[in-house]
């Protein structure tokens, strides 16, 4: 099975790390799912104001999460609770008044479920009687993805569709002949939660290919240590904490078009052909909005850092974050589910013994073209399902032999 994600230190700097350290010191909260809910939460109080410019594409502070346990026992609701006390405490009316004559209202929350993709356009609808800057953010902490999964299976049932488009841009106006209504510019983040063998029962190729998955940043959640008792957050350093991210919010709703600088420009260069690299079978189609996702993210960590310039240093706790939201992908979606149906029929094929590519094609009925068994070899050696070595054939060239790797089986 693919390994186990493991969040890097760059994922966790300054007041970010400071956060999720407190958050999970005395508790069993996950360290990858409490930072995931800080970072939704985080970019839905910045709102619209601030973006990265893609190409003409505007990208905001805007990602979408799902929470994903091994068991019911990984603790992905704990991980929410610092989450909300961090965006509730000394609290009233919406509203915080700072001093120097600054204040900053909370976006609106919502606990789900996502079942109607009206219901949600509906929450935060235009009219001509609203004003002009009616806030429209929206923060949804949705602990049941699997409603969702069931809710867009119905027919007629728009839920995945809506919640595409208010990742890609906020402007959402289905078509409608009864009661038609619309949003523009709405901000909304979601977190969501589920089993492993929830997602896997519910989950199905639809909701992969038709750009649902890869909206979402995939968190694999555990828990790492016992707490027969845990402790609440002390109040002195939770204060502390919440000032300065409040202190950031207001400095990020100042800004407007955020750039790279001309170092992390050269170091995306870098790493844009592994980000943006092809992975195999669903996988692919989970991972395939990777480059947006990790300059989403690079511009949180930017606002995080109080800077109006994405640098090197927000730019590598992107990439580390991305990378065990990669992984977590990797592991949730590269089990058997995830396979191509080629690629299901070689495993099978392969657990009999090993084979050359050659005797897999007549094992195969002789059907499949070469490219085609490449690819899901390919697929299988990606997903370390299969090994291969290289063998004497008797010719000029060794062949290549492929085998069943122990530790998927």
């Amino acid at each position: 099975m693919e390994g186990k994600a493991v969040l890097h230190g760059d994922a966790l700097p300054g007041i970010v790390g400071e956060f999720v350290e407190l958050a999970t010191r005395n508790s069993e909260a996950c360290p990858a799912a409490v930072l995931a809910t800080f970072l939704v939460r985080f970019g839905v109080e910045v709102g619209t104001s601030v973006y990265y410019l893609v190409g003409d594409t505007k990208h905001y502070a805007r990602i979408f999460v799902a929470i994903v346990g091994e068991s019911s026992k990984a603790r992905k609701g704990t991980s929410s609770k610092p989450v909300e006390k961090l965006f509730s405490i000394n609290s009233y009316n919406s509203c915080n008044f700072m001093g120097d004559g600054k204040h900053h209202s909370f976006a609106d929350t919502s606990p789900g479920p996502l079942s109607s993709g009206e219901g949600l356009i509906n929450r935060l609808k235009d009219s001509e009687y609203d004003d002009i800057n009616k806030d429209k953010r929206l923060f949804i902490l949705d602990e049941e993805l699997a409603s969702v999964l069931r809710a867009s299976r119905r027919e007629g049932n728009t839920i995945s569709t809506i919640i595409r488009r208010f990742w890609d841009d906020g402007n959402v106006e289905p078509l409608t002949k009864n009661a038609p209504i619309r949003t523009t510019d709405a901000h909304v983040g979601i977190v969501t939660h589920i089993t492993l063998s929830e997602l896997h029962r519910r989950f199905d190729t639809v909701e992969v290919s038709n750009g649902f998955a890869n909206r979402f940043l995939w968190v694999s959640a555990c828990r790492d240590k016992q707490v027969a008792l845990p402790e609440p957050m002390p109040e002195n350093e939770l204060l502390r904490i919440q000032e300065r991210i409040l202190d950031l919010i207001i400095q990020a709703k100042q800004r407007t078009r955020i750039t790279l600088s001309l170092e992390a420009g050269e170091l995306w260069e870098k790493h844009y052909p592994d980000v943006s690299r092809e992975h195999p079978g669903l996988t692919g189609s989970v991972l395939d909005r990777a480059e947006a996702q990790v300059l989403r993210l690079s511009l949180l960590y930017c606002l995080l850092d109080g800077k109006d310039t994405v640098e090197v240093s927000h730019l590598k706790s992107a990439l580390a974050f991305w990378k065990y939201c990669e992984k977590s992908a990797l592991h949730i979606f590269g089990g058997s589910a995830g396979l191509s149906t080629l690629a299901k029929k070689i495993s099978a094929i392969l657990k009999a013994g090993e084979k050359s590519a050659t005797e897999l094609h007549r094992a195969l009925g002789n059907n499949p073209r070469k490219e085609q068994i490449g690819a899901a070899l390919g697929e299988l050696i990606d997903l370390e399902y299969i090994g291969v070595r290289k063998q004497p054939s008797g010719g000029p060239k060794p062949i290549s032999v492929y085998f069943v790797l122990d530790s998927r089986n």
